[in-house]
């Protein structure tokens, strides 16, 4: 689940895979029906167990439900088990190795096979896959409405990850412009006159006069040039945007070094434009 944003408390899965005597317990989520095709579809018994996996299934018309559940992938095994299950995969050389496609199918009529529905059991019942760009840019989008499903100030939650050291964000107002509304910005961040809005900004990114940055994810580094505009975007490490220039998914002329969605354009690390 590296991929994935969400609050959970393992120790009541854990809970659940003790109490069932499970051999394997799935993490799952009651999703959207319409959106689940990225996903291992799981059906699960009156009792939670898992009667099938289906990964990634293009033709889910047989389903009737608005939610079907699918997989989190959040594992807990028994580790004899999961040993063995391992050790026989490798030997298959028609086998992908994959979990979802392969090995946990063939657990399902050997082994007491679980799903611990997540949004019936913990209280915060968001959860987010990341793995492409658009989620990625999506779950960003949502942390700047002045509404989110997740806290991130959430002191019982704190968030665990490594953090340089910068000075605290500066914001300087040139000829009268300079702000920064419905957007999260790191330390290190200096907005010398420019505009940014509904935006995430991360590790010292630095806005030029009178650039705009609208509905956009800029990794640390960054700078934005003076009048520049960066529009629907995700810029990653250290990427230079020169003064005037325009970054937004209109503006293709030819630069075959970006990426575009449908909705967004990504510029790859250290890009000079």
């Amino acid at each position: 689940a590296g991929d994935h944003v969400y609050k959970m408390d393992y120790s009541k899965m854990l809970d659940f895979h003790i109490l069932n005597k499970a051999d394997l317990t799935l993490g799952v989520f009651k999703f959207d029906r319409q959106k689940a095709k990225e996903f291992g579809v799981v059906i699960l018994n009156d009792r939670r167990r898992i009667k099938s996996l289906i990964e990634k299934p293009q033709d889910l018309s047989s389903f009737t439900q608005p939610e079907v559940y699918v997989s989190m992938g959040i594992y807990i095994f028994k580790s004899e088990i999961l040993k063995n299950v391992l050790v026989a995969d490798s030997c298959n050389e028609n086998s992908g190795h994959d979990f979802a496609r392969d090995i946990i199918p063939k657990m399902l009529t050997r082994y007491k096979v679980y799903g611990y529905v997540y949004n019936e059991n913990e209280s915060n019942n968001y959860w987010r896959d990341i793995g492409t760009l658009d989620a990625y840019y999506e779950a960003n989008m949502e942390l700047v409405k002045p509404r989110t499903k997740i806290n991130l100030q959430d002191k019982k939650w704190p968030i665990r990850t490594y953090q340089e050291q910068f000075p605290p964000v500066k914001v300087l107002r040139v000829k009268d412009q300079g702000y920064i509304r419905d957007s999260i910005v790191s330390h290190g961040c200096i907005i010398k006159g420019g505009i940014v809005e509904k935006s995430v900004l991360s590790y010292g990114v630095n806005v030029g006069p009178g650039a705009k940055v609208l509905n956009s994810v800029l990794m640390e580094g960054v700078k934005v040039g003076k009048n520049a505009l960066v529009k629907n975007a995700i810029l990653d490490k250290d990427v230079n945007v020169p003064q005037g220039s325009q970054i937004t998914p209109e503006v293709k002329d030819k630069r075959e070094r970006f990426y575009f969605t449908s909705h967004i354009v990504v510029v790859p690390k250290r890009e000079r434009l």
